[in-house]
């Protein structure tokens, strides 16, 4: 990751994620308990630390290490991104549309996605023809190492 000025944070896609990922980074997961049990993200290298405990326990995440905030859709964990970045984190980026767009995408997950319906659909048509050449073109882009994507 890269460092930013304090009032531009990282946003990437679930493919850089991945990528992130299989380079050592660790995946912060904000939403809440009830909603971690309902479904959750089947990687290594996940750290559930709900957003109503953020303030009190970031000193045990790691400063060393690239940290990707993720929640339901996307707000949570960029509200947490910029909390991270104020508390002086330079390596942590936001994962864009959540656990509902890493599911839509294919990616592993385990427990109910019927707890998705309603905004997977949304998440995989809610741009058309034009958001799916985007997103074909932004994981093209982050396949060659680009870094960018939808």
């Amino acid at each position: 990751m890269t460092h930013r000025a304090l009032d531009e944070a990282e946003q990437i896609c679930p493919t850089t994620t991945t990528r992130r990922l299989a380079e050592g980074a660790i995946l912060v997961d904000v939403r809440e308990k009830a909603e971690t049990d309902r479904l959750a993200l089947d990687v290594p290298n996940v750290i559930a630390l709900p957003l109503g405990e953020l303030e009190q326990r970031f000193t045990e995440l790691p400063r060393d290490r690239d940290l990707v905030m993720v929640c339901q859709v996307g707000g949570r964990s960029l509200k947490a991104t910029y909390f991270l970045m104020y508390q002086g984190f330079d390596r942590v980026a936001n994962m864009e549309g959540g656990i509902v767009k890493w599911a839509a995408k294919g990616f592993p997950v385990k427990g109910d996605l019927s707890t998705l319906q309603g905004d997977e659909q949304g998440a995989r048509s809610c741009c058309g023809a034009a958001q799916k050449m985007a997103e074909a073109a932004c994981c093209d882009a982050a396949a060659s190492g680009s870094g960018r994507c939808c």
